[in-house]
């Protein structure tokens, strides 16, 4: 059965995230660490042959994607409105409080919970389970390389639910914690659909500086 390896992966920092301000769907670009540390991370995968690109189609995403595939002849980028952040209506923009926490799950403007995981959930099965069900095994047997990069809140989101619905299950020590700038998380997957998360927020490449606090991914 085709075999799917799904790095899924943060974009870098923005000013926004230092300010520990809410972007959700606000088009923020990289400041200066974010570029380097989108770098790093292109760096850090520039081993890995990629098959299929998808981002969000905001800005932050997209250019930690180029950087990371800039080297990938032939490779297109599918940009992907689902794979943006949680929609934060009139809290975008505003820096986290305790205050803001509270608003988060009162106020109608915030993209309600139930909707977001619907979001995530229906990309994930019909751009992953679909390439699951559908691609040929390659001829060497190996793996397809399926890059996704996102938002801290879409990612853990997704994975928790995933998790949830046991449509994977953890590695061996794998635990879902944070998740970082540029952190790297990996999801096996075979052609049933089923697969094993064997990594998860990875950020070794920054060498301990990045930003652990992630404002975007508070539920």
């Amino acid at each position: 059965m085709t075999s799917l390896r799904i790095f899924l992966v943060r974009h870098g920092e923005t000013d926004a995230n230092r300010e520990k301000i809410m972007q959700g769907q606000l088009d923020t670009p990289l400041n200066d660490t974010g570029l380097q540390q989108a770098r790093l991370v292109a760096q850090r995968l520039q081993s890995v042959q990629f098959d299929i690109a998808y981002t969000s189609d905001l800005q932050r995403a997209v250019k930690t994607a180029e950087t990371i595939v800039s080297d990938q002849q032939g490779l297109d980028l599918v940009k992907c409105k689902e794979l943006r952040e949680r929609f934060m209506g009139n809290i975008q923009g505003e820096k986290y409080t305790r205050w803001i926490g509270r608003m988060l799950k009162i106020d109608s403007t915030v993209e309600a919970g139930a909707s977001f995981l619907d979001r995530m959930s229906g990309w994930w099965n019909r751009e992953i389970m679909g390439l699951a069900t559908s691609l040929a095994p390659k001829e060497d047997e190996s793996a397809y390389n399926i890059l996704v990069i996102s938002h801290g809140g879409v990612i853990g989101t997704l994975v928790r639910s995933l998790i949830r619905e046991q449509v994977i299950s953890c590695g061996t020590g794998v635990m879902v914690v944070n998740c970082p700038n540029t952190c790297i998380s990996i999801v096996e997957m075979g052609g049933n659909g089923r697969g094993v998360l064997v990594k998860y927020g990875d950020d070794s490449h920054l060498d301990g500086t990045g930003l652990k606090e992630n404002v975007d991914e508070v539920r």
